[in-house]
């Protein structure tokens, strides 16, 4: 099937929607200081630019998600992410929690999309750290926890995975995905003592 890419034009006022087949999307931001219409660039921006942007890369990002184009979804998170970051620059930090602009939040929701995106695909490093910089915002989100835990299970880092998938067990009891990890971690942990023990009889018979 041939991928569609749509581009739209951003207009003040106007609400847009994703397109439900998970169109790759591009919005444009036009300016036309002298007569003739040319793409602003992100520092021309104003503030609400900024935040619509990062609003629409971000859902048609989830629209990807939901259709199986992880690269694609990706991509769509990490321009909504550099919109947001830009626009953080121009807030004052005491506003980051606001109600209309709550830049942390969304900063959280991005890293935490691209940390599961990167998960799918196997790319545990590049998980593990977006999940971090979630946490560094949000130090009890339970789907950071879980997210880093499962990480550094794939990593072999199985002690620092132990403690961040209990603590989202804590926050978030009987969730069958944490629940879920934390077995296939505990059956990992066991399979790595036996090889140890087996090895250690071989040293020492």
């Amino acid at each position: 099937m041939k991928q569609v890419f749509r581009r739209e034009i951003l207009k003040p006022g106007v609400e847009y929607t994703v397109p439900p087949d998970g169109a790759i999307c591009h919005l444009q931001v036009l300016d036309d200081p002298h007569g003739f219409f040319s793409e602003k660039k992100m520092f021309e921006m104003n503030t609400e630019e900024k935040w619509r942007l990062a609003n629409w890369h971000k859902d048609c990002g989830v629209s990807l998600f939901t259709g199986g184009k992880l690269e694609w979804a990706f991509r769509q998170f990490s321009l909504a992410l550099k919109y947001i970051i830009s626009l953080a620059h121009s807030i004052p930090k005491q506003q980051h929690d606001s109600q209309e602009m709550n830049i942390n939040q969304f900063r959280i929701i991005l890293y935490l999309n691209m940390s599961v995106c990167q998960l799918k695909v196997k790319n545990y490093q590049h998980a593990y750290e977006n999940a971090s910089k979630a946490l560094t915002i949000s130090p009890k989100n339970s789907k950071g926890l879980y997210r880093r835990g499962t990480a550094l299970m794939h990593l072999q880092e199985y002690e620092k995975s132990l403690v961040d998938l209990k603590a989202a067990r804590e926050l978030e009891p009987g969730n069958v995905q944490i629940e879920d990890a934390f077995r296939e971690l505990r059956v990992r942990m066991r399979a790595l003592d036996k090889k140890y023990a087996t090895a250690m009889k071989k040293m020492f018979s």
